[in-house]
């Protein structure tokens, strides 16, 4: 018989009755638990809210994360503000992030879908869709997806999105201007069409590159409408390629310039320099360093050229030493006599032996032949007495070359032939062209200054003075120094017949007869025009060359 009401067989038959059957109908109801998905639905009851709203602003105090502040649904129930724009399908004023039922419209208490009255509470879709939204956290950033205006961005802010001062939707971190609006093409700047880095209406000069301190313009320091790159003056207003007139092209202003026609530096005042202030400018003043006059090409008088201008000349009518031979000169000749013999030793060339004055102060010596007191080395007729005049050769009034006592025709230039007298047939005569050469070596014979040594150029002139006297074997050659008026007439005389002697020599050294030669001396008694300019001296300081036949 069976025990007790259930009639169990024995003891294990109970204990397994009631050990078992719990267990069965835990499993059962569990798993009844979970194969059911459909949460319990919103249900509203006739006129009455189903949640708490404190703010009254329509989003229940549940999904409201203002709680306290009227705000909007699309804002979970905060005051407006500039969100990242992601449409509403459905038009509810829920944007599509945070809409649970993006495509039906609903109600915000309901996270975007539709609240069903009690007899509608049924589990749908919507309702599943919701409860996973709810907990969905896409970008991991601790805001879930329905209130996450970034939900596939993470960002530890209030939105869930990375922050954007200027709200162009281009977050701070990748905009080049976060505090101008722009778009993703100009990396969140306004357009910069010049590519100036100056955006917007902040670039006064759209298309022209500049820099921000200049308004996007292309920089003008000096304001004359003509930009830096391109003036010359960036630092001068002007309009003459930004820089003010200059007539001169002198690099100073007309403005500014004491000589606005004639070129000239800044130390000037923009006048050619003249710096001995004499009027006479550089370029043309044969003396800069020295204030002279126009007629002496800016330098001063000096009457006796002797290098020191009349005004500083103690003796200006008598050469002295120039300050070149002595810088202690006052202009007038050393009166030193050292030998005693009256010449003085400037122009003794025996200063401590006595002489004679005809001698250049030596005496008279072996070496002198003819007993002429005209040594033999200054002599130019050694073996004929002469007197000094004539350098040791006797008197030749008309210098051809046959003394005057022998000479039938002492006043009229002729030949040996015809005893000094003139032939009878007609002279020859020389080319046109020759007698360039003639006319060259007048113009191109030349010395060092107060010497009769002749320069390297007038040397090659007086070669082409030999190479006539070969073309024409019967010819004589006369050579005529002159000088100018300055100085003393006693050694101008000395000068020009030194100067004649050395054309003579260096002719004669190349292989010309010495005796088809002959040299006169005239000092400053034949001048061609007045010495009284500087060009008129230069013109009377001269060596002629003749062929007379």
């Amino acid at each position: 018989m069976r025990n007790s009401l259930f009639n169990f067989r024995d003891d294990e038959e109970r204990e397994v009755f009631f050990v078992a059957i719990p267990v069965l109908l835990f499993f059962g109801l569990l798993g009844y638990w979970l194969m059911s998905d459909d949460p319990e639905p919103i249900v509203a009851t006739t006129g009455e809210a189903v949640f708490a709203d404190a703010d009254n602003d329509g989003v229940g105090d549940s999904v409201d994360q203002c709680i306290n502040r009227a705000g909007v649904a699309a804002n979970y129930g905060c005051p407006a503000k500039i969100g990242y724009a992601q449409g509403d399908n459905d038009g509810d004023g829920i944007r599509n992030g945070i809409d649970s039922c993006p495509e039906t419209a609903g109600d915000a208490r309901n996270n975007g879908c539709r609240i069903v009255a009690a007899s509608e509470a049924v589990t749908t879709e919507s309702t599943q869709a919701n409860a996973m939204v709810q907990t969905t956290d896409s970008d991991g950033d601790a805001l879930p997806d329905h209130l996450d205006n970034c939900p596939n961005i993470s960002a530890a802010t209030e939105t869930g999105c990375p922050p954007d001062t200027d709200g162009d939707g281009i977050s701070d971190d990748i905009d080049r201007c976060t505090t101008l609006s722009g778009s993703e093409e100009d990396a969140g700047c306004p357009p910069d069409t010049d590519g100036d880095d100056v955006w917007g209406n902040d670039d006064q000069c759209p298309d022209q590159p500049g820099a921000l301190i200049d308004n996007g313009c292309p920089a003008d320091t000096d304001g004359d409408g003509v930009v830096d790159q391109n003036d010359k003056c960036p630092a001068i207003a002007g309009d003459n390629d930004g820089c003010p007139p200059d007539a001169d092209n002198d690099g100073i202003a007309d403005a500014s310039d004491e000589c606005p026609q004639q070129a000239g530096s800044a130390a000037s005042g923009g006048c050619p320099e003249d710096s001995d202030g004499d009027g006479i400018i550089d370029a043309n003043d044969r003396c800069p360093q020295m204030p002279g006059d126009a007629a002496n090409d800016g330098c001063a008088p000096d009457t006796d050229g002797d290098g020191i201008a009349d005004a500083e000349d103690a003796c200006p009518t008598e050469a002295g030493p120039s300050l070149t031979e002595n810088p202690d000169s006052d202009g007038c000749p050393s009166t030193t006599d050292s030998d005693g013999d009256g010449v003085i030793d400037m122009l003794d060339q025996c200063k401590s032996e006595v002489g004679l004055i005809a001698n250049n102060g030596c005496p008279p010596a072996a070496d002198d032949s003819d007993g002429d007191s005209v040594v033999d080395s200054l002599d130019e007729c050694p073996a004929i007495a002469g007197i000094p005049e004539f350098n040791g050769c006797p008197r030749d009034s008309d210098g051809d070359g046959i003394a005057d006592a022998d000479d039938l025709c002492p006043d009229t230039a002729g030949s040996i032939t015809q005893r000094g007298c003139a032939v009878a047939e007609p002279e020859s005569q020389i080319s046109l062209q020759d007698q360039a050469v003639l006319d060259q070596a007048l113009s191109q014979v030349a010395f060092n200054s107060g010497s009769a040594t002749l320069t390297d150029n007038s040397r090659q002139v007086l070669n082409s003075v030999a190479d006539l006297m070969r073309k024409y074997p019967e010819a004589r050659l006369e050579i005529r120094g002159h000088t100018d008026a300055s100085g003393r007439a006693e050694s101008n005389m000395r000068l020009s017949m030194s100067r004649a002697r050395s054309c003579a020599s260096f002719i004669a050294d190349t292989g010309i007869d010495i005796t088809r030669i002959v040299a006169y001396g005239y000092g400053e008694s034949e001048p061609l025009v007045s010495n009284d300019t500087a060009e008129g001296r230069r013109t009377n300081r001269r060596v002629e060359f003749e062929l007379k036949f």
